[in-house]
């Protein structure tokens, strides 16, 4: 029969040939995997960052600049503290406050002569 060294040496020497030769991609091959890249990537939108910069822009010219947003901002900050400085609960409504409702929740302490809202709640 045949002897099975001589098959495996020839085997052996086509399978080293063909690790010898690295075949280049053919230029059809590589526009195929450039155009599949392109539509897989994902699309930025070239005017996104433009128009965040005019509503921003817009906004700041609305409240009259740096100065404008300044103040705003010092005034938000400002009802912040007043609203949280009264020292009654969230469940007291400026209807309750403005219009002289009397609950229970606003029994002010009268006893503390350093809380003006406190008097003037006492006084009515």
């Amino acid at each position: 029969m045949s002897d099975p060294k001589k098959h495996s040496d020839t085997l052996d020497r086509l399978l080293a040939d063909l690790r010898a030769e690295t075949p280049a991609p053919t230029p059809e091959l590589l526009a195929r995997i450039v155009t599949d890249a392109r539509m897989v990537q994902p699309r930025r939108q070239p005017g996104a960052l433009a128009r965040l910069r005019a509503v921003f822009s817009a906004a700041l010219e609305g409240t009259g600049g740096w100065q404008g947003m300044g103040a705003l901002a010092a005034s938000a900050l400002f009802g912040v503290w007043l609203g949280a400085g009264s020292g009654l609960p969230i469940s007291v409504t400026a209807a309750e406050i403005t219009l002289g409702a009397q609950p229970a929740v606003l029994e002010a302490d009268t006893d503390s002569a350093d809380d003006p809202f406190a008097i003037y709640l006492a006084e009515g």
